[in-house]
């Protein structure tokens, strides 16, 4: 009942009245209201074409693909090429923990893998992110 409760109840009420909120506010001002909205949209287009050109002057990408998977996109030879790798999506002080040792490289991106690996790692840092290297720990630590 407490699950209940917590889960469905009281995120339903407070969704409730903060609708009940955004009504009000729309019917008694209704000209600051839109204002408001159309800035946040405009915000928006303006953050999406930001992303947009970052990503195509440094030629690749990284983001999330559903709830245990990111992705790595480069673009090569003028067309987006895309790996997928698994990250275990937590609830806590870390989001995901990226698994490094099951990526698959494709033949596009052999010769770059430390490369690729470095960028994923400097868009999902640390300590918000983790990350299972699998054997290249394991081979560090034992030596071979």
């Amino acid at each position: 009942m407490k699950a209940l409760l917590r889960h469905l109840v009281i995120p339903l009420t407070v969704f409730v009245i903060a609708g009940m909120g955004v009504i009000w506010t729309a019917q008694t001002y209704p000209l600051p209201f839109g204002v408001l909205v159309l800035s946040v949209i405009i915000w928006g287009l303006i953050q999406g074409l930001i992303t947009r050109r970052r990503n195509e002057r440094r030629g690749w990408r990284v983001g999330s693909s559903g709830r245990d998977e990111i992705f790595y996109e480069e673009k090569v030879e003028g067309e987006w090429k895309r790996i997928t790798i698994y990250a275990e999506m937590l609830v806590g002080k870390v989001h995901r923990i990226i698994d490094l040792s099951s990526i698959q490289f494709p033949e596009w991106a052999r010769s770059r893998e430390d490369k690729i690996i470095a960028r994923i790692k400097s868009e999902y840092a640390p300590p918000r992110y983790e990350y299972d290297e699998g054997d290249k720990n394991e081979e560090a630590n034992t030596g071979m």
